[in-house]
């Protein structure tokens, strides 16, 4: 067995689910009784891994810890305060919960920070799967806390509207607790809002092994938000299926350019310089994006005259929504281009103007939202599309169609061949075999959740502190010398209850989004 090797400080910076690596101690009360008096807005919030409760930043005295802790609940600050001035906007009263505020159901969200790819080096030849168990029991109290804090609330104040949301590991946290509520629940439930949620479900991005991609404008799902990157298909966790029962038309997920939990970029977090994943609360970002949507509706529900309006900035113009920033389809293939999310606020969108060449002539005059266009001949052509308000003000927007090419998506480096391993007990070695090595290494997953790196001549990898009890997917995905992480060949070992050695058996076969290779019995 090859001794694992540092990889370099860059890998040490990657974080698969993280904002941070700041830890707390929870600001939890002892009575889980005591409630704030009910509200017409009730936010519920839960923060990204690593990240400290926002009460206990503000609480704190002033000084160069509270700065630099305070740079680490930008997103959950960013909600309250959004929340609060919105509230106020439409002449409704609001309460903001952040999960892990109180101890409920005997759990408190403690969003368990990630380490990420740290050297294993002084691990010797084994890496520790104990990293997933601990965030899945991040994620588990989490669950428990909001699910039981939303029942009492929503037991207590039944008239009001709720507005759910979270970031990264809180994303997550969130659409698990919404699919564990009622549909009696659910009804109360006004908006669902994620952002960079590592169990994202985007199954228009998926592709056909051995197909030129197709990402046409049908099939979108109903909460995509503004999420450019056509081919994101799933979160770096993999897929919540399904996202959201029966909150499909409620809920909005954002997912912004290279951010790799969210699944918008096959670049590990850690080697590039653009990171997504850190940009949700910038002004006019989605947040701000998010908070209009969710207090509008809520504005509806609650009688609010022109709520979406009084939220809007005033002479913005028409803000023009398009599902991706890019799309691509063979040579003749019909692409739909659906700009019907669009919007202007205090005055309506008129006239629709379409380029679908970008050679500067407009082909559709005065048209409408949506276009539908092939191009017979092979090439990446730039689309504008220009809306004119009632009030003579105009937004343009353009996007690019990819015809027969595909340009920009990244050559993923060459995924092992065939695993096969044993277990015994809380220990279980993975092997693989591969006819190319990838540049950089061999990312080793637990269930999905990143645990080490090896280096690329390396073949099999020994993973401890596993649960003997329960089912375990070990997997290796090769990674290039850019950050890149190609697909993930897994091995399922079977619970075993004990020390006893499993079995082995040979894998290979591949699909879109990783593959289940083979089985090692109890």
């Amino acid at each position: 067995m090859k001794m694992m090797r540092k990889l370099g400080t860059a890998l040490s910076a990657v974080s698969i689910v993280a904002a941070s690596c700041i830890t707390t101690a929870p600001a939890v009360a002892d009575d889980e009784n005591q409630q704030a008096p009910c509200q017409d807005v009730e936010v519920v919030f839960a923060r990204g891994s690593g990240q400290p409760l926002l009460a206990d930043v503000e609480s704190e005295a002033v000084g160069e810890q509270k700065t630099d802790k305070a740079k680490h609940v930008k997103e959950v600050k960013r909600v309250k305060e959004l929340a609060a001035s919105n509230a106020q906007t439409l002449g409704l009263t609001q309460n903001f919960y952040e999960l892990g505020t109180r101890h409920i159901n005997g759990a408190s969200y403690p969003a368990h920070p990630i380490q990420g790819f740290t050297s294993l080096l002084n691990a010797g030849d084994k890496a520790e799967g104990s990293r997933y168990f601990s965030y899945e029991q991040s994620v588990n109290e989490g669950v428990r806390e909001g699910v039981g804090y939303l029942q009492q609330r929503m037991s207590q104040c039944p008239n009001s509207q709720y507005v759910l949301g979270g970031y990264s590991q809180g994303a997550q946290v969130m659409g698990d607790v919404y699919g564990q509520l009622t549909d009696e629940q659910r009804s109360k439930v006004a908006f669902n809002a994620f952002f960079g949620d590592p169990k994202m479900n985007l199954p228009e991005g998926r592709s056909v092994a051995g197909e030129h991609p197709v990402f046409d404008g049908r099939g979108i799902s109903p909460w995509r938000r503004q999420s450019p990157a056509p081919a994101t298909a799933q979160g770096s966790l993999g897929a919540r299926t399904p996202y959201l029962p029966a909150g499909e038309q409620n809920t909005g997920s954002w997912c912004l350019a290279n951010d790799y939990v969210c699944g918008s970029t096959k670049v590990l977090m850690g080697f590039s310089r653009e990171n997504g994943h850190m940009l949700y609360a910038q002004a006019n970002g989605p947040i701000d994006e998010a908070l209009r949507e969710a207090f509008s509706r809520v504005g509806q529900r609650r009688g609010v005259e022109d709520a979406a309006a009084r939220l809007t900035p005033a002479g913005s113009g028409p803000v023009v929504n398009l599902p991706a920033d890019e799309y691509y389809a063979p040579v003749g293939h019909t692409v739909r281009l659906d700009a019907g999310a669009s919007y202007s606020a205090g005055s309506k969108i008129v006239r629709w103007d379409w380029d679908i060449d970008g050679d500067g002539v407009y082909e559709t005059h005065d048209g409408a939202a949506v276009m539908e266009h092939s191009y017979s001949a092979q090439g990446d052509y730039t689309v504008k599309v220009r809306a004119t308000d009632s009030k003579g003000a105009v937004t343009e927007r353009q996007v690019t169609v990819h015809a027969g090419t595909t340009t920009g998506i990244p050559t993923l480096p060459e995924a092992a061949d065939t695993v096969s391993g044993e277990r015994n007990g809380t220990e279980a070695t993975l092997r693989w075999s591969a006819a190319k090595a990838p540049e950089l290494g061999w990312q080793i997953t637990v269930n999905g959740f990143p645990v080490g790196v090896y280096t690329s001549n390396t073949a099999e990898a020994v993973v401890t502190g596993l649960d003997a009890s329960r089912d375990v997917q070990i997997g290796v995905a090769p990674v290039s010398a850019q950050g890149i992480a190609g697909e993930v060949k897994t091995f399922t070992f079977k619970a075993q209850g004990g020390s006893t050695p499993g079995g082995s058996a040979p894998g290979g076969s591949s699909v879109p989004g990783g593959s289940v290779s083979a089985e090692a019995a109890a």
